[in-house]
């Protein structure tokens, strides 16, 4: 399993500087794709639902303080192959939308409200933004925008498909 840091690396080192916003969005991303693709977890680091979208405070505590990101000292060399295909994934799908985007994107979708809940907008509050409801929305979402049965995907789904099996429908819509 990769390290948050060296996904976020791989981010950089592929789409160049950002600012931190936009950074968190994608590493936020990159684990949605993963999850989806190869289900399972991409790092094994917390994402925090925080007022301006996801967060993954371990990066955040990196980066904190400094708006333009050039670099986090991580090693995208120690990310396996599957590791950098959900990266790939993360900046083809999402990587050309501006950060304010991102995160009105973000605020929109289930993982985050769910974490959120009933916060008021504006509460500083942190609660975690769950993998098995990025797997589940993720998953709906990449497999809606092919040709691939949705209800027939989760009837299997209950039944347990193998990560190959679910790499095999997927190919289709996720290699980047």
């Amino acid at each position: 399993m990769a390290d948050v840091i060296d996904v976020a690396e791989a981010i950089l080192e592929k789409a160049g500087p950002m600012d931190s916003f936009r950074l968190q969005k994608l590493v936020y991303y990159s684990q949605a794709c993963h999850l989806a693709y190869y289900d399972q977890p991409l790092f094994e680091a917390p994402i925090k639902a925080w007022v301006n979208g996801p967060v993954v405070p371990a990066l955040y505590h990196i980066h904190r303080g400094t708006f333009g990101v050039t670099t986090v000292a991580g090693d995208n060399n120690r990310l396996t192959s599957d590791e950098r295909s959900s990266v790939a994934m993360a900046l083809k799908i999402y990587g050309s939308h501006t950060t304010e985007w991102l995160v009105e994107q973000t605020h929109m979708e289930p993982p985050w409200l769910e974490a959120r809940g009933d916060l008021p907008p504006d509460a500083k509050a942190s609660p975690d933004i769950q993998t098995r409801s990025m797997k589940r929305y993720y998953r709906k979402i990449l497999v809606a925008a092919s040709d691939v049965d949705v209800d027939a995907l989760a009837d299997q789904t209950e039944r347990g498909f193998t990560s190959d099996e679910l790499r095999e429908r997927y190919s289709s819509i996720l290699c980047p």
